[in-house]
């Protein structure tokens, strides 16, 4: 288990590695700031969840409609059923009695026809008994051969007479008859028309509201596809937000596994620090073997007395080296390797005395940030003034600002740290006076 010193010193060291985000590199966080960051996802997942149980209750609420809409036209389809059903009873009952009104107009036709004949007839013989009997009776008698032969002629005339009188009455009784049949047809047909107009008005009503209640069912389905539609918004917002904590996992994962390699380099580095006081200390300028690569170069030219070295001090991690060699309060900081100003701070305006809320909260006063490439970047602190800003792209021995003793500071002095993948390291494995 880390100590709590050394946890608080890292997170303070780390909480501005990357204070700009510039050719696309990453950002390094802290882990204050990836469990921050973390906590704020969690919190929009539980938003979006809140968000999606409200849309899951829409989404209820509109199937229940939809489900009351379809059982509308369920019954209206049925109903609609039942009038075609209806109008087709009722159009063949109509032409039934079409067919039938057109039989007894055919029969009375026939029937006119046959009077028609036996009238002409039935003239014929009249014309011929009123030429026969000029002089009534006379003439039968007179044209009888014998009284037995009138007495036959004269009955004769009577029962031609009555029987011409029974055949006309007769059919004038069919007559009537079948005209009565035919007025009565023709009655129910004008009431199955009227019904079947009835029908056919109460289907267009029918229809009609079929019609609004389909209308319906669609705008039901339009108002359901846009409640998916969100709904698979913010699933897809859930997930990205799920994987961006499950790399902020990986990448705390990642920080607790340099610290605790960094822990055991800083024992090694500070076990070897008493070794050199064991041996005389810091009383003059300290001299390393050249770095084998980096491509890094001494940031103060001219000078190069190593004040204090990279390791613990009075119970904190002292992340990098401080050189304050004479005369150096006015001197060039050059930079150390090519690469873009990551961001500075120019803000503060005294010289010695202690402010540690002077440079970003962490003592730094004024510095310079550099960002080399996706593993190394430098810090530049305490300057008296930057001339550089954020962004710009600056050339390896270029002069960035100059020393002075602003922040948290007892002296004029540069405090130089290396970063290698958001971690300080021990700048003098890398350059050297």
């Amino acid at each position: 288990m880390i100590s709590f010193a050394v946890s608080l010193t890292l997170i303070a060291s780390t909480a501005h590695a990357y204070p700009f985000h510039v050719d696309n590199r990453v950002k390094a966080k802290t882990l204050a700031e990836i469990q921050a960051e973390r906590e704020e996802n969690k919190q929009k997942i539980d938003e979006i969840n809140q968000k999606l149980d409200a849309l899951y209750g829409k989404q209820e609420s509109q199937k229940e409609y939809q489900q009351e809409l379809m059982n509308q036209i369920a019954l209206y389809k049925a109903n609609i059923e039942s009038l075609n059903n209806e109008i087709t009873a009722i159009s063949n009952e109509i032409s039934e009695a079409e067919a039938n009104i057109k039989a007894i107009d055919d029969s009375i036709v026939q029937m006119q026809a046959d009077i028609d004949e036996g009238v002409e007839k039935f003239k014929a013989r009249l014309y011929s008994m009123y030429v026969s009997t000029d002089n009534s009776l006379a003439g039968v008698v007179l044209g009888s051969t014998s009284f037995y032969d009138m007495v036959v002629n004269k009955e004769m005339l009577k029962r031609i007479a009555d029987y011409d009188k029974e055949l006309i009455d007769g059919i004038l009784k069919n007559i009537d008859d079948i005209e009565t049949s035919r007025k009565e047809l023709e009655n129910q047909k004008r009431i199955l028309e009227m019904k079947q107009i009835d029908l056919e008005n109460r289907k267009k009503e029918k229809n009609d509201e079929l019609d609004d209640y389909n209308r319906k069912m669609a705008e039901t389905e339009e108002v359901l596809q846009m409640l998916k539609n969100e709904e698979n918004s913010l699933n897809m917002d859930k997930d990205d937000l799920n994987q961006i904590i499950a790399n902020l996992d990986a990448e705390d994962a990642k920080i607790q596994a340099d610290i605790k390699r960094q822990q055991e380099l800083l024992q090694q580095q500070q076990q070897q620090n008493q070794n050199n006081n064991n041996g005389g200390g810091n009383s003059g300028p300290i001299y390393v073997t050249p770095p084998s690569g980096g491509g890094f170069m001494w940031p103060t030219p001219g000078f190069y007395y190593i004040s204090s070295r990279f390791g613990f001090r009075w119970g904190k991690l002292h992340g990098g080296i401080d050189i304050g060699d004479a005369g150096i309060h006015g001197g060039a900081v050059v930079a150390s390797k090519s690469g873009t100003v990551g961001g500075v701070c120019n803000s503060c305006n005294h010289n010695y005395y202690k402010d540690y809320d002077c440079g970003h909260g962490n003592g730094y006063g004024n510095y310079v940030y550099i960002i080399h490439d996706g593993t190394f970047a430098t810090r530049y602190a305490h300057l008296t003034s930057v001339i550089v800003s954020p962004g710009e792209y600056v050339q390896q021995g270029q002069v960035i600002g100059y020393v002075g003793c602003t922040g948290y500071s007892m002296g004029s002095h540069l405090h130089f740290e290396i970063y290698a993948n958001g971690s300080r390291i021990d700048p003098l494995n890398y350059v050297s006076p």
